[in-house]
């Protein structure tokens, strides 16, 4: 089950995901900035994540990441960077399901501010 808080997402990236249970529970949240976009879609079932970067004028992605049975992601705000960190499978080793609080071992960061851009983190 993939943990995340919606109201942290609609404040960091200022629009409300758009969700589908037609087939499980997934979410998709889009967000641009100048002209770079950015899909951040997950299954809260599965915890299947998708990261997906478009440039302007440009019909396939310049950065296509998938993370496989994600924990979960948190929105971050740390020294004016604003992210949300999203764990690879594995990247939280207890029983417990994500608190959405701790740091995450190993993933994908969506930055929205100081600019919009994909890093991956950890070992």
């Amino acid at each position: 089950m993939f943990a995340w808080d919606e109201t942290a997402f609609i404040e960091l990236f200022g629009v409300a995901p758009s969700v589908d249970a037609s087939d499980g529970i997934d979410v998709q949240v889009v967000h641009a900035q100048g002209g770079v976009r950015v899909r951040l879609s997950f299954s809260v079932l599965s915890g299947d994540a998708r990261v997906q970067v478009f440039a302007a004028g440009q019909g396939e992605p310049v950065f296509d990441g998938c993370l496989a049975s994600s924990p979960g992601a948190r929105v971050v705000r740390n020294a004016g960077a604003e992210f949300v960190e999203i764990g690879g499978a594995g990247s939280w080793p207890h029983a417990r399901g994500y608190d959405m609080q701790q740091p995450l071992d190993h993933g994908l960061r969506v930055f929205v501010s100081p600019a919009l851009m994909v890093k991956t983190f950890g070992p």
